[in-house]
């Protein structure tokens, strides 16, 4: 919905420019210019700051098997657990209870 009232007023552009900058502004340019004219080359909708930066760095894919072992091991030995494999943990859950 938000999508399709860019660019209905005079200064929308401006502003439009303004919150991608900064927004975006911890990614890389280049990356940022590919991921628009990727969307732009697929899409009759504008993007959001959000459907660029899933472009330019998408989430990685969880898999339940290897959530599967890293919970085991939890249980026997979790001092064995990264800090990576803890982060996994949470992330696979977080994106488990939002149905991803």
């Amino acid at each position: 919905m938000v999508q399709r009232t860019y660019g209905k007023q005079g200064g929308d552009l401006q502003i439009m420019v303004n919150i991608f900058c900064k927004t975006l502004s911890d990614l890389p340019p280049e990356g940022v210019m590919r991921a628009l004219e990727k969307w732009l080359g697929s899409s009759q909708e504008f993007p959001t700051p959000a459907d660029i930066r899933a472009i330019v760095k998408p989430e990685p894919k969880y898999d339940y098997a290897v959530y599967n072992r890293l919970v085991s091991k939890t249980k026997s030995d979790p001092m064995s657990l990264s800090s990576e494999d803890w982060k996994y943990i949470k992330k696979y859950e977080q994106n488990a209870k939002k149905g991803l």
